[in-house]
C-alpha cells in the first residue's frame, strides 16, 4: 500500500518498534483511507530498509508491505473496539 505518513514515524522509548498512519488517497476521488502501521526495529534492519525510520517524516510518499494483524483494546470506559495493524517488514519512500 502507498500513501502519505500523517506524522513523523517515532520509535517506542526503548526504540524496538515504531507505530506510524499512512493515508491512501483514491485516484480520482478525495477520499482516503487511513492505515495504521507498526515495525519493528528487528525486521527493519534485517530487511535492510534504504531510508532510516527516523528520517520518515509527515508528508513523505510511502510504499509499505506487510501483513494484517488484528488490533483488539478496550477503552477507559470498558468499551472493546477492534482493527487491524499492518505489520510492515518493508518501507520505502515512493517516488
Amino acid at each position: 500500500m502507498s500513501g502519505r505518513l500523517t506524522a513523523d514515524v517515532t520509535p517506542n522509548e526503548k526504540k524496538t518498534f515504531a507505530r506510524f498512519c499512512i493515508a491512501h488517497n483514491f485516484t480520482g476521488s478525495n477520499d482516503a483511507i487511513f492505515l495504521n502501521c507498526v515495525i519493528y526495529k528487528k525486521e527493519f534492519d534485517e530487511n535492510r530498509q534504504t531510508i532510516p525510520w527516523d528520517l520518515l517524516q509527515k508528508g513523505a510518499e510511502v510504499l509499505v508491505t506487510g501483513r494484517l494483524a488484528p488490533n483488539n483494546w478496550t477503552d477507559k470506559e470498558g468499551n472493546l473496539h477492534r482493527g487491524f495493524d499492518v505489520v510492515v517488514n518493508k518501507i520505502r519512500e515512493n517516488e
